[in-house]
């Protein structure tokens, strides 16, 4: 979506929340190579459609996901978790050793 191109996404989950909201592309359930290939063609038939998703995610992510944002919640969420290990092996060690 960042990229400013029409999305094609198959299956459920937050991927396909996020395609939808933005209006970004198509959500398509898995297991029908059908309407993989119809949403294909109507993307390659139809530029100004293709357009218009692509410039819709674009302007999703600019306004609700920009980099500084993802990479501040990965970098919080990779210390939270670093802490946590780190708890959990000191209290591994206070089990051996008593």
């Amino acid at each position: 979506m960042s990229c400013g191109r029409p999305v094609v996404y198959i299956g459920p989950g937050e991927g396909a929340r996020l395609v939808r909201h933005a209006n970004a592309g198509f959500v398509l359930e898995q297991g029908d190579p059908h309407a993989i290939a119809e949403a294909i063609c109507r993307l390659a038939t139809d530029p100004g459609l293709a357009a218009t998703l692509g410039q819709s995610g674009r302007k999703f992510i600019e306004e609700n996901l920009p980099w500084p944002l993802l990479v501040g919640r990965w970098f919080h969420d990779l210390s939270g978790r670093m802490r946590l290990s780190q708890t959990h092996a000191e209290h591994q060690l206070e089990a051996v050793k008593s």
